[in-house]
């Protein structure tokens, strides 16, 4: 799982580049979260 948390902080930081206030929900749904924004 650590792999895991790496990744979702990598995708935090480059989606809050991109939309500063975008709320983000890593809770299991990383990859919907950031799709959402697409």
């Amino acid at each position: 799982m650590g792999n895991y948390m790496e990744i979702a902080k990598e995708v935090k930081n480059i989606v809050l580049k991109h939309w500063p206030k975008a709320e983000l929900y890593l809770f299991g749904s990383t990859v919907r979260g950031v799709y959402c924004f697409k």
